[in-house]
């Protein structure tokens, strides 16, 4: 993984006392986080906030040594990129995945019957042959995906829980429902929105906390962060910027 191998040259940069060249390379990792979420999909996204998390992880550890004018050169160089894509924009894409998967599957059958020289086939025995079968999973999928953007529109907080509750009842609704044939879409494409949703909260936390440890620098304290959703507390021996809604820790050294 490129991004990984530039996080580690940017750590060797800093041993040996390049910081000007050890921060060129997390401005790399930056930018390779925002190509990994270029494309609309929801495996992009979970990758790029992946990406940058990591990317945050190791500016973060290293700042505190850095003068005030290298933090705020790299404070900059951030406010200047581009932004990362958003997860409802990913979600709002899987419906075209899904149509084009009825549309292709349904397709593919007539096609293939029409080679062989078949009459219609035996949905008895093949089920995933019915057209009628094929439109009721995609319209039961449909109509949770309706329900999860409705979900991702809120903020803050209230994202969370109303996405929380979302998964819950849809874990419930699947394993009540008997006619899991209809369903078998929503529990397989259906993705774990409330793991995604904590994934870019954090992500959004974490560049909050580095954009304060920057401003900051050693001289952060509790007084410094008044009004931040985020407190610094002492722990294994150093220091931690630490929230507690949405859950994350960024390590910083003073």
């Amino acid at each position: 993984e490129f991004s990984t191998i530039v996080l580690v040259l940017a750590e060797a940069k800093f041993a040996k006392g390049e910081v000007a060249g050890g921060i060129d390379l997390l401005l790399v990792a930056h930018h390779i986080a925002r190509d990994a979420g270029v494309t609309p999909f929801l495996i992009s996204n979970i990758i790029q906030n992946i990406l940058e998390r990591r990317t945050i992880e190791t500016a973060a550890r290293h700042c505190m040594s850095w003068d005030a004018e290298m933090r705020g050169d790299y404070a900059r160089s951030q406010s200047e990129l581009p932004g990362l894509s958003l997860l409802p924009q990913a979600f709002a894409w899987e419906l075209a995945w899904i149509d084009a998967w009825e549309k292709g599957l349904q397709e593919d059958f007539d096609q293939a019957r029409e080679k062989l020289g078949l009459a219609a086939s035996n949905t008895e025995s093949d089920p995933f042959e019915d057209p009628k079968l094929i439109h009721e999973m995609t319209d039961n999928y449909r109509k949770v995906h309706a329900k999860g953007m409705a979900t991702l529109r809120l903020k803050g907080k209230a994202r969370r829980l109303a996405v929380a509750e979302f998964d819950e009842n849809m874990a419930a609704d699947l394993t009540a429902n008997k006619k899991l044939t209809k369903n078998i879409l929503v529990a397989l494409a259906m993705p774990t929105l409330n793991k995604m949703v904590r994934g870019e909260d954090q992500t959004s936390i974490a560049r909050a906390m580095l954009k304060s440890a920057l401003k900051h620098g050693p001289e952060i304290g509790e007084k410094d962060l008044e009004g931040q959703p985020f407190k610094l507390v002492r722990k294994d021996g150093g220091w931690e910027l630490e929230s507690k809604d949405p859950e994350f820790s960024l390590k910083i050294r003073k």
